[in-house]
């Protein structure tokens, strides 16, 4: 009988410990089959996109991160400083307020190479998925000579990054995005409507 229930305590910490070790969820844009991307789009710092992470499935669990799919330009000679927002929805597909503090800590894109997803961890501030889903926000602040360097460099012309975008011949009724250009950007500008991007949470 000890031998037996020790194999059954075995067993059942072996459950448990799978269960605790279970890969994240991703939502996201870019991993829904009917989505295409086109070519990155560039802009000047202080321009934000905002994207609908729709909750169609009823996921539940916290937000561990928030993925950006980019495109680095051939040639980079800084680092791109990333505020990362996360907005909450409303009725309509509004946009609510911001699930993040305003002093979130900066992020840093570094890696070379044409695409990169880049990943940024908020899981300590423990956000429940609502049903609704999220809005995933990426404010570009400027550039830097390394992680250290205080001084953010707003004024490059065009970012040495840029986001990926959906087709807009295959938006769905989930695409709900904004765009907050700055810059040199006129009213009738066709880069001035809003870019469903690329973006995506993880979820555990």
């Amino acid at each position: 009988m000890k031998l037996k229930n020790f194999v059954c305590l075995f067993l059942l910490l072996c459950f448990y410990s799978n269960i605790s070790a279970t890969d994240p969820i991703i939502i996201g844009q870019w991993y829904n089959d009917n989505k295409t991307s086109k070519s990155a789009m560039y802009f000047l710092a202080g321009t934000e996109f905002i994207e609908l992470i729709a909750n169609n499935t009823l996921q539940k669990g916290t937000v561990n991160a928030i993925l950006y799919k980019l495109e680095n330009k051939k040639k980079r000679t800084t680092i791109s400083v990333i505020k990362p927002h996360l907005y909450a929805v409303l009725a309509d597909k509004k946009m609510g307020k911001e699930l993040l503090p305003d002093n979130i800590p900066l992020a840093y894109l570094e890696e070379k190479g044409k695409e990169v997803v880049l990943r940024i961890d908020i899981s300590k501030y423990k956000i429940s998925l609502p049903p609704e889903g999220v809005f995933v926000g990426l404010e570009y602040m400027g550039e830097v000579k390394s992680i250290t360097d205080k001084d953010i460099d707003t004024g490059f012309d065009n970012s040495p990054f840029g986001i990926f975008y959906s087709n807009t011949t295959i938006y769905t009724t989930d695409d709900v995005c904004y765009s907050k250009w700055q810059g040199r950007i006129s009213e009738n500008d066709p880069r001035n409507k809003p870019l469903c991007s690329l973006f995506g949470i993880e979820v555990k």
